[in-house]
């Protein structure tokens, strides 16, 4: 069902077809990506710069770029499901919409002008909120018609970068080439720009390199009502790896240096330690083969440090202290609390 009628009779007989090079509606500046995009830069236009300049209109909407009638607002806010649960809606961007027909938009000019969505849920959504005497529709259903201007409203905008059917290249090519004198498009260029199929980024893409080569793609500050130049956000090829992900790869590789943290050394008569790992969480059971205990007494002096480890094996304790004691004793918490019974002084056994 993707391939259309035309295209089937195209397929069969190649011959019979010819292309209409010549276009007469649009601006020169909106033909020129249709142009080299989709028709092999043979698409010649019938009309000039002058033809297609409406000096009223451009007096008071100020375009970023005075000799490309483009601007695509970039919008921050979430899509939404519609009321009828298989559609979406964008408040955010109909907002800008509103603002846009309000202060920017000559009186005259709102009759000559169309908004076409990609989804009834929004089309539904503008013309309940919208009091202008202006046209709204959908792509599909604006196909083949035209007016002076047109505004777009893509909007998807979600993490995942999902635009549903708006990956059709055709949909644009419809969408950008209705407009005879300026085209408006309202929509978060981060989610169109970083779409993809099959791990192939869409036509948006492109035509968003497009606009930001020509400076007309503007981000929407509400705080202070202004437009200002915007740059697309690059996804990275290797996405932000979870939490729980990056705490698992950290224990397998502290397990892997589990021999080299924790070895036994006979020239100093104890244990090799890491201390940055003993420090950030000293319960942590690494390895089932030994468990470590570490207590760290307060520093008042570095020579009064006294360090503790605990065995599983027998329940060997071990710990050292400035004079380089190291003994052995039982396994039971609360059980001799002070050792070096009949050395001549006690060692009191810290926890």
């Amino acid at each position: 069902m993707h391939i259309t009628l035309f295209e089937r009779i195209m397929k069969i007989k190649p011959e019979i077809k010819s292309l209409l090079n010549k276009q007469y509606r649009m601006h020169p500046k909106i033909a020129e990506f249709i142009s080299l995009n989709f028709y092999n830069n043979e698409l010649t236009n019938g009309v000039t710069i002058q033809e297609r300049t409406n000096l009223n209109f451009n007096n008071k909407f100020n375009w970023p770029n005075n000799n490309c009638p483009i601007i695509f607002i970039d919008v921050e806010g979430r899509e939404k499901l519609s009321t009828s649960g298989t559609s979406y809606c964008n408040h955010n961007e109909y907002l800008i919409i509103k603002k846009i027909l309000k202060e920017k938009f000559p009186n005259d000019q709102i009759k000559n002008t169309c908004i076409i969505t990609p989804y009834l849920g929004q089309k539904e959504y503008l013309e309940t909120r919208l009091n202008f005497n202006i046209e709204i529709s959908s792509i599909d259903s604006f196909q083949g018609k035209e007016k002076d201007f047109i505004i777009i409203n893509t909007v998807r905008n979600n993490k995942n970068n999902e635009i549903g059917f708006l990956k059709d290249m055709k949909r644009l090519n419809v969408s950008i080439s209705r407009a005879k004198y300026g085209l408006i498009i309202v929509g978060n260029a981060n989610c169109l720009y970083n779409s993809k199929i099959d791990e192939k980024y869409t036509i948006w893409k492109k035509y968003i390199d497009y606009l930001m080569e020509n400076n007309v793609l503007m981000h929407y500050d509400y705080d202070k009502n202004t437009l200002e130049k915007f740059v697309v956000k690059k996804k990275k090829k290797e996405e932000k790896k979870d939490e729980n992900q990056k705490d698992d790869e950290k224990e397998i590789k502290e397990e892997e240096n589990y021999d080299y943290n924790f070895n036994f050394d006979t020239k100093n008569n104890n244990y090799n330690t890491n201390w940055d790992l003993i420090n950030k969480d000293w319960r942590d059971n690494i390895n089932d083969k030994f468990y470590y205990n570490p207590i760290k007494i307060e520093e008042r002096k570095l020579k009064k440090k006294r360090n503790y480890y605990q065995g599983n094996n027998h329940n060997h304790y071990y710990y050292y202290n400035n004079g380089g004691y190291r003994g052995r004793g039982r396994g039971n918490r609360g059980y001799n609390r002070y050792r070096g019974r009949g050395r001549g002084r006690r060692r009191r056994h810290f926890y």
